[in-house]
């Protein structure tokens, strides 16, 4: 490992792993191995055969308290951890915008399941449940500033790219 790479992780690791959130992590991990364990317990306890059975009680009782000893620890750090992440205060926004329309433009050629289709198809909408409809849309949106398109297909699309490039200048005939 290179020594900026070992900043890297020292940088990220180093301020999420502290004795804090060790504890956390040490207690949420014993509180899912105490519900598994009540669990298992429980269920040993109610579906072993009946002439098997010597401590049921006991197990039973065992079973229990290991769950809700488990559960609640598990509650009360999910809780706890709710809390936390609503104290950060962290808000996303969400901006659409429409991408700058380039000159150049590369698309990955996917086979077509239904060449046919594609033959008799005279818009963008007849392409639909298609392989080939993102790479039209991209090129329809792009178009006006488009100088240069480089197809790259596939093993198995390879011998279909006649049938793309028919369907692009039935589409785009400009």
């Amino acid at each position: 490992m290179r020594v900026s790479e070992a900043k890297v992780l020292e940088s990220i690791f180093g301020r999420l792993i502290n004795l804090k959130t060790f504890m956390v992590i040490l207690i949420f991990s014993v509180s899912f191995g105490w519900i598994s364990d009540g669990l298992f317990e429980l269920f040993k306890a109610v579906f072993q055969p009946f002439s098997l059975r010597f401590n049921t009680n006991q197990e039973v009782l065992s079973g229990t308290a290991q769950f809700l000893t488990g559960f609640f620890a598990a509650a009360v750090l999910f809780l706890w951890a709710k809390k936390e992440v609503s104290r950060l205060n962290i808000s996303i926004d969400v901006v659409q915008k429409d991408p700058e329309k380039k000159k150049n433009l590369i698309v990955f050629l996917s086979p077509s399941r239904n060449l046919e289709e594609i033959k008799k198809a005279s818009s963008i909408k007849e392409l639909e449940k298609n392989n080939w409809l993102m790479p039209v849309i991209a090129l329809d949106y792009h178009r006006p500033a488009l100088e240069n398109v480089l197809v790259i297909s596939s093993k198995d699309s390879e011998g279909q790219f006649d049938e793309f490039k028919d369907l692009i200048r039935r589409l785009f005939p400009e």
